[in-house]
């Protein structure tokens, strides 16, 4: 499925590969398509000032703080995922506040650490499915 950004109000369609680096640059918002796949997608976004929307995939809880750094809709809810990016567009002093937050978060978070992390979101489920 292919990432759909929203780079001065307009909808872009972007590949995995396909020189997304450069095209972040010109993103005001972001969000991936898929909640599937790597938990860390939006890493590099933030790293280069777009202000993130997504919905709640578990793995991005490990770094995504709603209305801090990101707007986080719930997980299948459609029309609230529609309306968070409209919202991070139209309200300039909450994407600049988002941008501002996200560029820290991309500068603490380090990859090297990833599988600490991993390791200890599997033991956060793995407890909340105990009975």
């Amino acid at each position: 499925m292919t990432d759909v950004m929203v780079p001065d109000g307009k909808i872009l369609n972007c590949r995995p590969g396909g020189g997304l680096p450069v095209t972040f640059t010109s993103i005001d918002v972001t969000y991936p398509g898929s909640p599937r796949g790597s938990p860390y997608p939006l890493i590099p976004e933030m790293e280069n000032g777009a202000a993130v929307v997504s919905a709640d995939a578990k793995g991005n809880r490990d770094y995504l703080v709603n209305g801090h750094n990101a707007l986080v809709a719930k997980a299948h809810d459609p029309a609230k995922l529609a309306d968070l990016p409209v919202e991070a567009l139209t309200n300039e002093e909450l994407r600049q506040s988002l941008v501002a937050s996200g560029l820290e978060t991309a500068k603490k978070w380090d990859f090297r650490n990833a599988v600490e992390r991993a390791k200890e979101a599997i033991e956060r489920e793995l407890q909340e499915a105990e009975p």
